[in-house]
């Protein structure tokens, strides 16, 4: 506080970010899937 010319500390609240563990999960389903679904054989006409 004294080098930021503050009168008094303000109070930091840090919180654990759960959007990369969820992010994770959700790779690891993609690929999961990608892995069951095999090659692709369909043909376009």
């Amino acid at each position: 506080a004294g080098e930021l010319d503050l009168r008094y500390m303000p109070a930091l609240n840090f919180f654990y970010d759960e959007s990369f563990d969820y992010g994770e999960r959700i790779e690891k389903v993609l690929k999961s899937i990608k892995k069951d679904d095999g090659p692709d054989n369909t043909t376009i006409e």
